[in-house]
């Protein structure tokens, strides 16, 4: 005879998760993670998204300074992106900046103990011509203290 937990093992989790993400990016919306999950992923867009805990993010302003498509660059370039978080009657704005990985561009940030990271930004690579925000949809995990 099996018990089994009410919290979602590993695996289930990351399952969810990865189907939930692909479902927010296809409908382009801002989603909350599934219930049991550590930490959550959310799509953000100009409209605010609620995530754990009551805190609630939204997409401020996007600087794009990446290649755009059809033309030849000698970088992929980087982009900025300032979130609003509030939680509680508390609030910042943080920003998080692509490619990952580049220390003197953190794709990382903290706020009342939450650790923002950012996945993945889409458009991948922007048009030629001026982006507006609401083109934009990021891809952010939010991590519990």
């Amino acid at each position: 005879m099996s018990v089994q937990s009410s919290a979602l093992s590993p695996v289930r989790a990351l399952v969810a998760g990865l189907l939930w993400v692909s479902a927010g990016t296809a409908l382009g919306a801002g989603l909350t993670a599934p219930a049991g999950a550590a930490d959550s992923v959310l799509v953000l867009s100009a409209a605010p998204v609620e995530g754990p805990d009551g805190l609630r993010l939204s997409l401020l302003a996007v600087e794009d300074h990446r290649c755009p498509v059809g033309i030849a660059c000698l970088w992929a370039g980087y982009a900025v992106l300032s979130i609003g978080v509030t939680q509680a009657g508390m609030g910042a704005e943080i920003r998080l900046h692509t490619p990952p990985g580049l220390p003197e561009l953190p794709s990382n940030a903290e706020f009342q103990g939450y650790r923002f990271s950012l996945l993945a930004l889409e458009p991948a690579h922007p048009s030629a011509s001026a982006q507006i925000l609401s083109d934009y949809r990021a891809t952010v995990r939010v991590q519990r203290p």
